[in-house]
């Protein structure tokens, strides 16, 4: 009898102890790949929170000086932000300190804020730093792995918008070179921006356009003529960007280019509007952009808003896919009118997350996902089944594994509010070739997501 009791308590012991490992394997096999990162926003802080994308498993990383620029490396191990002069960069799976670096930023342009970008690995990242002779700003290189920063220019132009090359070998960068000692001597004729890359094995630099001699952008008005928004092709053969970049009431004639890096030839891709420096109203033109490379080849897909002002605020959404051998062709028209101007595709290219934004106060239409299929974008959710998106913040963010998309989301419903700080909630879609599925993560406050982080 002892014996059985002895026998049936050994036996319970193991049912349970087999439970309970199966239980932990389980909750291990449901952990996500990816965690998404977001920053809730107060008047004095801005603190930087993981998640798993159920809204679960909330954990604060860091906290940031109020509305601290910040830049976060590919693969959410690390966070850039700006401090004063100093770029901190920190852990974002420890949250601890992992580098300082003085005198970054400029106090010669207002254009700093995107003047730091890591490359594809998050080993190194470039920023923008005030020439010696305060005068124009110049691009450094910064390597984690030996603590060491070096200038890849060197002089009184003004660099800004660096943009690393996928092999990771070229930094191209917006430049406006010095005339007399300082871009602010120059004559009329002379104000123009063009692209340069640097290689960062040669130092060798290289000025791929020409804007000046092109007679693509009029000259006297450097503004209208600023670059920005570059992306490099997934072969690095080819780098886009836009002009008119700098203040609001230029973006009516904004308009999006694409150069072959080895500096042959310059494309304009849309062709809009024209500008009129004497107008006096606003033109029927396109002025919100949104470009990106799709892989694998030299295909770049231009989103876009068409607004005519003029009449009770009519609105156009669309899209168009350029191939290489069309850069030449000019006035390439939408093929499907579906997309809006935000957009931002998956990282496999199979999937595509139209955001359409306000115009002007007009209210924002929802979100939806868009599948890719022989050049041809196909609806996989209508509208009305995703969360509306954030008339503030119309950024999104794929997970690495691309079953993901985040984006802030206004409880408002569709009227936007434009607050120094309101409710923003996250969504996050689950998307499949059969399913989407949209979630609202109700957090509280202002919150908004900034990237995802891979999984340990």
């Amino acid at each position: 009898m002892n014996k059985r009791i002895t026998l049936m308590v050994g036996l319970i012991f193991l049912l349970s102890l087999l439970s309970v490992l199966f239980v932990s394997c389980t909750n291990q096999s449901k952990q996500p790949t990816s965690l998404l990162l977001f920053n809730q926003r107060t008047e004095e802080s801005s603190e930087i929170y993981s998640m798993y994308p159920d809204g679960s498993h909330i954990t604060q990383i860091t906290e940031l000086p109020a509305y601290s620029p910040y830049w976060l490396s590919p693969d959410g191990t690390k966070l850039a932000y700006l401090t004063g002069k100093k770029l901190a960069i920190i852990d974002t799976l420890t949250g601890k300190a992992v580098a300082e670096i003085e005198d970054v930023g400029s106090t010669v342009s207002e254009h700093f804020v995107d003047g730091v970008a890591w490359s594809p690995e998050g080993d190194k990242l470039v920023f923008v730093s005030d020439s010696a002779g305060k005068q124009g700003t110049d691009i450094w290189l910064y390597d984690l792995s030996t603590g060491l920063r070096s200038p890849l220019t060197d002089d009184e132009a003004i660099d800004l918008e660096p943009a690393w090359s996928s092999d990771t070998q070229n930094i191209a960068f917006v430049t406006h070179k010095a005339c007399d000692g300082s871009v602010w001597n120059c004559p009329p004729e002379q104000e123009y921006w063009d692209i340069a890359k640097v290689n960062l094995a040669t130092s060798t630099r290289q000025t791929i356009t020409d804007f000046r001699s092109s007679g693509l952008l009029p000259s006297g008005n450097r503004w209208y003529a600023l670059l920005c928004n570059l992306s490099w092709s997934s072969d690095d053969k080819y780098i886009s960007f836009e002009n008119a970049c700098s203040q609001p009431d230029l973006q009516w004639w904004k308009q999006v280019f694409v150069a072959p890096t080895d500096g042959s030839n310059l494309f304009q891709l849309t062709h809009f509007s024209e500008y009129d420096p004497a107008a006096t109203q606003f033109p029927i033109s396109i002025f919100l952009y949104s470009t990106q490379w799709v892989p694998p080849g030299n295909t770049l897909l231009i989103s876009y808003t068409e607004a005519e002002l003029t009449e009770n605020g009519k609105r156009t959404d669309g899209f168009f896919l350029v191939s290489e051998n069309e850069f030449p062709i000019p006035g390439i028209q939408s093929e499907l009118n579906i997309l809006g101007s935000t957009t931002e595709w998956s990282p496999n290219g199979e999937y595509v997350i139209g955001n359409t934004t306000s115009v002007l106060g007009f209210p924002l239409e929802r979100p939806f996902i868009g599948q890719l299929n022989n050049n041809k974008v196909t609806l996989l959710s209508p509208p009305q089944s995703l969360p509306y998106g954030s008339c503030r913040d119309n950024t999104t963010y794929w997970s690495p594994d691309s079953q993901y998309v985040a984006y802030a989301a206004n409880k408002q419903g569709n009227i936007c509010t434009h607050a120094p700080l309101e409710d923003q909630n996250i969504a996050v879609i689950a998307v499949s070739d059969t399913d989407v599925i949209g979630n609202v993560i109700t957090l509280g406050g202002d919150n908004r997501p900034i990237g995802w982080l891979t999984s340990p």
